[in-house]
């Protein structure tokens, strides 16, 4: 009797884990997709070659003399190009990933 009561809280506890890990992976993604949106928004359009800074301004490599150069710029407006990529078009050139 005393086995079959440890068993049931046992498995009680377990169901409750399950229900707690499942909202807390939903909050996670729901964080997720809101944090992609945003660096969407904030980078899109940015040149080639061109990574984000903290804050604002970025970091591109570029082509000085034959040689490979990493330059500094201040501002989001000098890493930006004229024209802005659309998410499709990025996505277009993304490989799939295979489980």
């Amino acid at each position: 009797l005393i086995c079959l009561f440890a068993l049931v809280i046992a498995i009680n506890a377990l169901k409750t884990q399950k229900q707690a890990a499942s909202k807390k992976d939903y909050d996670f993604k729901a964080e997720k997709e809101a944090v992609i949106a945003e660096l969407d928004q904030r980078f899109d359009g940015y040149r080639e070659h061109c990574y984000p800074l903290p804050g604002d301004g970025c970091r591109c490599q570029e082509t000085e003399n034959g040689a490979k150069v990493s330059k500094e710029y201040k501002s989001d407006l000098e890493c930006k190009t004229d024209e802005p990529t659309s998410k499709q078009q990025v996505k277009k050139y993304t490989r799939p990933y295979f489980i």
